[in-house]
């Protein structure tokens, strides 16, 4: 009786911290397919893999809705306003640089760089969706693990 119980102790300590340590990949990479991190997703697809089909799946469609989404941000920005917010902004903070009136002048560069920065945001939303693309097509290749197909 002492013995049996030893040994389901023992192996409840030893597996324990595994199934632990499984969970917390897994949601290390939704987390990077979620954010759109591409080199972090292939890291852990390269260390830890994909252990199961249902996973993947999961993976799948969450990269797919990060694709869909960085792809409605991405066309929301490219516009014909893309063109006249940059001369507008160019125009307001030169405005406000010649202006000799301190409060209007303040304003008008910060207003004016505030459009002359947006091609920033529009190129990181097209970097987000260049990434999320990248990360679907690393899921969809990735292959399910061999350690996973031997114990169905």
């Amino acid at each position: 009786m002492i013995k049996s119980s030893v040994v389901i102790t023992a192996l409840t300590v030893l597996l324990v911290p595994a199934s632990v340590y499984a969970g917390r990949t897994n949601n290390r990479l939704l987390s990077a397919v979620e954010h759109s991190d591409a080199a972090r997703v292939e890291k852990l697809l390269k260390r830890e893999g994909i252990f199961d089909e249902k996973y993947k799946k999961k993976l799948l469609k969450v990269a797919q809705e990060s694709v869909e989404e960085s792809e409605k941000w991405a066309s929301l920005l490219k516009s014909k306003w893309e063109i006249t917010e940059y001369v507008l902004g160019a125009g307001i903070a030169t405005a406000g640089i010649i202006n000799t009136n301190s409060m209007l002048k303040i304003a008008g560069v910060l207003t004016g760089a505030y459009l002359l920065l947006k091609p920033y945001q529009r190129h990181t939303a097209t970097r987000r969706l260049e990434n999320a693309e990248d990360i679907e097509e690393m899921i969809k290749n990735a292959p399910v693990s061999a350690e996973a197909s031997d114990t169905k």
